[in-house]
């Protein structure tokens, strides 16, 4: 009975580094929903994968999990560096742990006074990132860092961070 009244999203997007391809895909056992919503997803244009979105899907899922291990363990990699970076250099932001992603989020609530003010150290530090805001309701306080990147991008920004604190702290 669940499986019948399920629609199953499945994307291997952020994973393999598909987005481009519009290679998300909808599984549904149950034919009328299956109908309903597909009459939807074409009244909206969502319908039409790229052309290559079948092969790179295809070629994810049977020759990648090599690839994908690797990736995972690199972010893995990345995770220890900004967990170990912000306990020692400010420890006064709590890095949430993760073991699915590649986006750090960080919970500024004690370190600045609103997200203005976050946004403008993070400006100041020339590094990119994101308040959690923009995503949830109860992301206030917090910044969503990308931290899928190379060790080199992801340590230069934590050394722009770094410099940036000390003068923040400061006062200059």
């Amino acid at each position: 009975d669940i499986a019948d009244a399920s629609i199953m999203c499945v994307s291997p997007n952020k994973g393999f580094n598909l987005g481009g391809l519009k290679s998300s895909y909808i599984i549904v056992k149950n034919k009328k929903i299956r109908e309903r919503l597909l009459s939807y997803l074409q009244k909206v244009y969502v319908t039409s994968p790229h052309v290559f979105a079948v092969p790179a899907i295809i070629a994810a899922y049977n020759d990648s999990e090599e690839w994908l291990d690797q990736l995972t363990a690199y972010i893995a990699e990345n995770f220890t560096i900004v967990y170990d970076w912000f306990e020692q250099h400010m420890p006064q932001a709590s890095v949430m742990r993760s073991d699915s992603s590649f986006l750090a989020w960080i919970d500024m609530r004690s370190v600045f006074a609103d997200e203005d003010e976050m946004r403008a150290f993070f400006i100041k530090a020339n590094v990119s990132m994101v308040v959690g805001s923009y995503f949830v309701q109860d992301g206030y306080g917090w910044v969503r860092l990308n931290i899928g990147t190379q060790k080199s991008i992801l340590q230069e920004a934590l050394r722009r961070i770094a410099e940036t604190w000390e003068a923040w702290e400061r006062k200059e």
